[in-house]
C-alpha cells in the first residue's frame, strides 16, 4: 500500500531537509581551498553517523518505514546524493556550452516558481512547525495552516490533469521524485509575479550601482511592488482556510 497524505507530508519533508544539507555540503567543498583534506564523501559519511540525521529520520520518517529505518535512512541519503550531483553535472555542462559574453537562457518561469517558491515554502512549514505562537500571538498552528494552502504535493499534482498541463512542467515532472513541493495553482499568479519582480528589481545592473546596498535596495522595491498584491493573496488564502476547514468537517461527520 501506498503512503497516506500525511505520510507524503512527512516523507516530503524529511526528503527536503536532506537535499537542503547536501546542497551545504556541496558549497562547503567547493569553497574549500585546494590543501584542504576533506571531499564531499566524507562530509555525507560523517552526516550519516551523525544524531542530526538520526533524529531527523526518527521525527519525519512515514510510520511504515520506521521498522526499517536505518536501512531505509541510508538509501534515502545515498539516492538524493546521487540525484543532487546529477544536477551539478548537468548544470556545469549546461554552463559550459553558454558563452562567456553573452548568457542568455529562455526562462521558464513555471518551473522557477516550484523550484525556488516551492522550496521557500517548505522551508517555512519546516521553520513553524515548531514554533508555538508569533510574536504579535498568533497561534503557530494558524501559520502553517495557511503555508498548508500554498502547497501542493507531488502525489496530489499527478492526480490533477489541469495542474499537470498548466502548471507542472515536465522537466520539475521528471526530477521530482517527491521531496519538492509545488505551489498550488490558486497562489501561482502571485508566485509568478513575485520572481519577476525579484528578477527586475536585483540584477547585475543593481549590484553595480549600489554595491552593498544592493540587497536592501532590491528588497524594499520588491516589498514595495508586491504591497499592491496583498488584497487579492489575503482573499485567496481566505478562501482556501475555508475550504480546508468545511473539508475537514465533512471528513468529522462521515
Amino acid at each position: 500500500a501506498g503512503f497516506s497524505m500525511e505520510e507524503n507530508r512527512q516523507f516530503d519533508s524529511c526528503c527536503q531537509a536532506i537535499i537542503e544539507n547536501i546542497f551545504l555540503f556541496s558549497v562547503e567543498f567547493l569553497n574549500q581551498s585546494s590543501a584542504a583534506c576533506s571531499c564531499f564523501e566524507m562530509q555525507m559519511y560523517n552526516y550519516s553517523i551523525c544524531n542530526k540525521f538520526r533524529n531527523l529520520c526518527s521525527n519525519t520518517l512515514p510510520a511504515k518505514l520506521q521498522p526499517h529505518q536505518q536501512l531505509c535512512c541510508s538509501v534515502l541519503l545515498v539516492s538524493l546524493a546521487k540525484m543532487h550531483q546529477q544536477w551539478l553535472v548537468d548544470a556545469v555542462a549546461t554552463a559550459s556550452k553558454l558563452s562567456v559574453t553573452s548568457i542568455s537562457l529562455p526562462i521558464d518561469e513555471k518551473s522557477e516558481v516550484n523550484r525556488f517558491v516551492g522550496w521557500a515554502v517548505a522551508s517555512l512549514l519546516q521553520k513553524w512547525k515548531g514554533r508555538t505562537s508569533t510574536e504579535n500571538y498568533t497561534p503557530a498552528a494558524c501559520v502553517v495552516d495557511c503555508i498548508l494552502c500554498m502547497r501542493v504535493l507531488h502525489a496530489e499534482a499527478v492526480q490533477d490533469k489541469t495542474y499537470i498541463s498548466q502548471y507542472y512542467s515536465e522537466y520539475i515532472r521528471v526530477r521530482n521524485q517527491g521531496g519538492l513541493a509545488l505551489i498550488a495553482h490558486e497562489f501561482f499568479d502571485w508566485a509568478l509575479k513575485l520572481l519577476s519582480t525579484i528578477r527586475l528589481s536585483f540584477t547585475e545592473e543593481t549590484i553595480k550601482r549600489m554595491g552593498n546596498d544592493c540587497m536592501k535596495v532590491a528588497y524594499e522595491e520588491v516589498t514595495n511592488i508586491m504591497e499592491n498584491e496583498k488584497i487579492n493573496f489575503h482573499k485567496t488564502m481566505r478562501k482556501c482556510l475555508e475550504l480546508n476547514k468545511s473539508k475537514k468537517n465533512r471528513g468529522g461527520n462521515n
